[in-house]
């Protein structure tokens, strides 16, 4: 929305928590280090979207990830990184795997290291990942029900895994979920809209006033002090009397709009438990 936008790295501190009221509380950093942004990330999930066991949660999604960190540089022909762009990849598919349940994750906030001239220590984790693969092929393949094999169990990923990268909704389900969710974004797109145009029509407010200043600053000479003070004061009042509506008019539509996007978030999160008790 024009006056509005919202930095990408800041996009995820102002969507509320589903779990938590108020605002995110821990402090932004613009340049932490590997511990400090993992510390933050783990701050957030734990704020956003908790989980009953986080530590079992956060191993299992972080394996996840790091598998689709190496598989993505391995398809493009990578054999080695550094260690800190590797651990940003990583840090970005776990942001997004997890967030992912929610439907489409903010966006990682922290920008990919930039490379230097001096000496980069090399990934080993991604040296482990690439070696596996290798050996075994895909890091992140889940095969396919039906599969020829001697144990079924032993093919599989873990059910962590497996959830992230299948949906066991039925296709019908998927279908009429999706319809909802669209007809949701439209409602709040939509919101936006009349925002936008609420906020026009106080900037043209805001014009109106400053013209009527003028003017009545430019009025007859012939009142008196007393009598040109009081009407610039009538005049003024009346029309900040009508910003005041327009801008509680707009305060309305925002918490409007805030409705719809909770009511969204939780339309998600309920197909997210119905997939969980699947």
């Amino acid at each position: 929305m024009e006056g509005y936008n919202i930095p990408d790295a800041m996009l995820h501190r102002v969507i509320p928590s589903m779990f938590n009221a108020g605002d995110f509380p821990m402090p932004w950093i613009d340049n932490p280090t590997l511990d400090e942004r993992r510390q933050y990330i783990r701050a957030y999930l734990k704020w956003r979207l908790p989980h009953d066991d986080m530590e079992k949660q956060e191993r299992d999604l972080r394996d996840l990830a790091e598998r689709k960190a190496a598989m993505r540089l391995i398809n493009g022909n990578l054999v080695e990184i550094g260690v800190d762009r590797f651990e940003w990849l990583v840090d970005k598919m776990f942001w997004r795997t997890w967030l992912g349940y929610l439907g489409k994750a903010p966006p990682f906030p922290w920008p990919l290291p930039k490379r230097t001239d001096e000496l980069t220590e090399i990934s080993q984790s991604f040296g482990r990942w690439l070696d596996i693969y290798r050996k075994e092929g895909d890091l992140v393949k889940v095969p396919v029900p039906g599969d020829d094999a001697p144990d079924a169990e032993q093919g599989h990923l873990s059910d962590n895994e497996t959830t992230a990268t299948t949906q066991d909704l039925t296709m019908t389900e998927r279908i009429d979920e999706t319809d909802q969710l669209q007809k949701l974004s439209e409602q709040v797109d939509q919101l936006r809209q009349e925002l936008q145009q609420r906020d026009e029509q106080i900037s043209r407010m805001d014009k109106r006033i400053q013209q009527q200043k003028r003017q009545i600053s430019q009025r007859d000479t012939k009142i008196s002090d007393k009598d040109r003070r009081n009407r610039y004061l009538r005049d003024l009042l009346k029309l900040e009397r009508e910003r005041v509506d327009l801008l509680r008019q707009r305060n309305e539509d925002l918490h409007l709009e805030n409705q719809e996007t909770r009511r969204l978030n939780l339309d998600v999160l309920e197909a997210w438990r119905r997939q969980l008790n699947q």
